[in-house]
């Protein structure tokens, strides 16, 4: 048998290992995060592509309904949601987005640059037409524009696109839970976006990543946790989970998580399942009013200091199962010991 002492060297040089990978992607540091506060903020809303509209048209006239209605749809939320809840800096421009990349590109030490980034490179998979199971439309037009909320588990979804703020010297990217997302989806973004670069320069910490050495788990005692009832297995019941779960935990419609999140309600705690990688998805657990992350099962979702290179990007979405939870609040409970 290895000596104890030999065993835990051995373990530390393996977590001190994680954490060097860990940090090489959430390398944001506190003067970046000063600096995005400090310059004017603009916003570039998504706009129709001509030519992707043309070639949609050849193939079928849903496909261009479609089309039209996703960025209709973004352009919508997006704009909504950075004048209701963004507060990290105080100048703020929304425009369309070649007017905001011109505006950028003409001062880049005046202004930051937030945008969602787009490819038409996954065309052939996001607009499918026919009875596939791709092609949910994620937005739809009664008198007002609405979101789909049967499109939130379409598989077309799982082709997820990064929120971007970018300065001269850096960009922060953070994936929406899915491509078509919701205007909740879009506040929880802007929120968490928000409260990390917040809390990086209320800390004082160098960098974003050692935000994350400590969560702040022991809040979730006093926290109701939400869990969409389709991103966990139906042979998980209520009763079953509160016997893996330590604190409060309730299996909920997703228009429940809505309202806890657009109500900006601090006493609930959401689970959120965001597709990571072609094999993982990311465990998050934050609160629904702020944006703050009590816990991240599967690190990750920060890409900070470099932008994906074909914008949006196809993964995979696993539904939590037992194994899942236990792991989670296992985790939780060692941080609160």
């Amino acid at each position: 048998m290895k000596p104890l002492k030999h065993i835990l060297s051995i373990m530390i040089l393996f977590l001190g290992l994680a954490l060097a990978g860990f940090s090489q992607q959430i390398n944001t540091k506190i003067d970046e995060a000063k600096e995005i506060k400090a310059k004017t903020l603009i916003v570039g809303l998504p706009v129709i592509d001509e030519s992707l509209l043309k070639s949609l048209s050849t193939d079928s006239p849903v496909l261009v309904v479609k089309y039209k209605m996703e960025i209709e749809g973004k352009r919508t939320y997006l704009k909504r949601a950075v004048k209701e809840y963004w507060k990290f800096s105080n100048n703020v421009k929304i425009l369309d987005m070649p007017e905001a990349k011109e505006l950028f590109n003409s001062d880049k030490d005046s202004y930051a640059f937030m945008y969602l980034n787009e490819s038409t490179g996954d065309r052939d998979f996001t607009f499918k037409n026919g009875d596939d199971g791709y092609g949910t439309v994620g937005y739809v037009r009664t008198n007002i524009l609405e979101y789909n909320y049967n499109s939130r588990y379409d598989l077309r979804q799982l082709v997820v696109t990064p929120l971007i703020i970018k300065t001269k010297r850096q960009c922060f990217e953070m994936l929406l839970p899915r491509k078509c997302s919701s205007y909740f989806d879009f506040v929880y973004t802007i929120q968490r976006s928000q409260y990390e670069l917040s809390k990086l320069i209320d800390s004082g910490n160098a960098k974003l990543s050692m935000l994350y050495s400590k969560f702040p788990a022991d809040q979730l005692k006093k926290k109701t946790l939400m869990i969409d009832q389709n991103d966990i297995y139906n042979s998980i019941t209520e009763e079953e989970l509160t016997k893996i779960y330590p604190y409060p935990v309730k299996i909920v419609n997703i228009k429940e998580i809505e309202s806890a999140i657009l109500k900006g309600d601090s006493t609930i705690a959401v689970l959120y399942l965001v597709p990571c990688s072609a094999t993982n998805t990311e465990e998050i657990l934050f609160n629904a009013a702020t944006g703050c992350v009590y816990y991240i099962q599967d690190r990750g979702t920060y890409y900070i200091g470099q932008e994906f290179s074909h914008g949006t990007a196809l993964f995979s979405h696993n539904k939590v199962d037992a194994l899942n939870l236990k792991s989670i609040a296992r985790e939780i409970v060692h941080l609160n010991q």
